[in-house]
């Protein structure tokens, strides 16, 4: 029987590899050196720039010292916090690399049968990991690509935001107006936005104005509102006003419904901007003749390709 062997990319560059479990606030560094005898190298220190930075250099000197080529740094993604070490790894010439978080909890189990959070001994796993070659490219983004992934983080951001927002607006809309009959969409509308702005969709507010006042208004903010639906609002503010709640207690309902709206359309204007920021950093990639999908009306918006292109012709989300 014949055995093939790949040969190990990190064996092949001669590279040091350097271990890190990345805190807030610490790093935790695992590193083994030497052929016939082996020295196993631990270190603590802050995760601070000035700090990183002095540390790399001194690892990678030591690295030379032992007839190494350079270091690859390996760590897995810690919510950001990793981002320093590897940014500053990269631009100083260094192999970086990730590990998979799952891959290490179950490695941890097998190493030492616990799976309680020891950051030296995690620094140990992900080392020994990665001298099996279980490791994930560090992805290095050109600009384009890398405020695209910023944008669509901000995007995804402000779409919680948003919907936080119309989810407790609809909260105190059925506290306010609580005999209103019509589907949810119907505040998203040119109709119910009219309500929400002029009235805070107060149906005391809107009883008050006088039905012919309503009328007026309702016609004036939009110019094709229909009959039927300018009565369906009136009714149904009509039935909401008998529960008869005190006056303070509607102002302060009706203040927050505005509140909540001017939330909900201030992320939905950001929302829109920051579409409108990767539609155009999209179309500049295309214009630099970079191999991305073309935009083809009616089947993917040119937003949504911008979310997840990428450097090579493959996709991911971001």
């Amino acid at each position: 029987m014949k055995i093939t062997y790949k040969i190990d990319k990190i064996k092949r560059n001669n590279w040091l590899n350097i271990a890190f479990d990345v805190s807030k606030d610490n790093l935790h560094m695992y590193t083994e050196t030497g052929k016939e005898s082996i020295s196993c190298i631990a270190d603590s220190f802050s995760n601070k720039t000035a700090v990183i930075v002095e540390k790399l250099e001194s690892m990678d000197r030591m690295a030379r010292r032992e007839d190494y080529k350079g270091i690859h740094i390996i760590c897995e993604p810690s919510g950001g916090y990793e981002s320093k070490l590897m940014t500053l790894a990269t631009k100083q010439g260094h192999a970086t690399s990730y590990v998979s978080g799952e891959a290490s909890n179950k490695f941890k189990m097998v190493e030492d049968n616990s799976e309680e959070k020891s950051d030296p001994r995690d620094a140990r796993v992900i080392f020994k990991l990665a001298r099996y070659g279980k490791f994930l490219k560090y992805r290095q983004l050109d600009e384009e690509y890398n405020q695209l992934r910023h944008y669509n983080r901000m995007h995804e951001q402000e779409q919680e935001l948003r919907n936080y927002a119309r989810s407790q607006l609809h909260h105190e809309l059925k506290v306010l107006f609580s005999e209103q009959d019509w589907k949810e969409a119907f505040w998203y509308g040119v109709s119910g936005r009219a309500v929400l702005k002029i009235y805070q969709a107060n149906p005391y507010k809107i009883l008050q104005a006088g039905k012919a006042r309503f009328s007026q208004r309702m016609k004036k903010a939009v110019r094709c509102i229909r009959k039927v639906t300018i009565e369906r609002v009136w009714s149904n503010a009509f039935a909401s006003v008998k529960l008869s709640y005190d006056p303070t207690l509607t102002d302060l309902l009706a203040s927050r419904i505005k509140q909540l709206w001017e939330d909900f359309q201030l992320h939905e204007q950001r929302i829109k901007s920051i579409k409108q920021q990767m539609a155009g950093i999209y179309r500049g990639l295309l214009d630099q003749g970079e191999q991305l999908p073309p935009v083809i009306k009616g089947f993917v918006s040119i937003e949504n390709l911008a979310r997840i292109c990428r450097r090579d012709r493959s996709f991911y989300r971001f």
